[in-house]
């Protein structure tokens, strides 16, 4: 009797101990994803564009107001200015 459940009570341990570890890893894995900048540089060349010009194309963001992600994307921006 008392061997069986202690077997279950460290097999469930085990169980909630891998199901916190999971939990913990999707949610450092969605961190990262929503807070990483990525910039890509594209150069196209046409006759038909006689100055210069630059387009800044911003997808995918997930910040809803004013804080640190917004301000790491624009110091990023403001930096890599050519």
């Amino acid at each position: 009797g008392e061997d069986i459940q202690e077997k279950r009570s460290g097999g469930n341990m085990l169980y909630i101990i891998f199901i916190i570890f999971i939990l913990t890893l999707l949610g450092l894995y969605l961190y990262h994803n929503t807070t990483k900048v990525k910039l890509e540089r594209i150069s196209i060349s046409s006759d038909k564009i006689k100055d210069s010009l630059k387009i800044l194309h911003l997808s995918d963001h997930h910040f809803k107001k004013i804080g640190r992600l917004k301000k790491k994307i624009i110091a990023y921006l403001l930096s890599s200015n050519d």
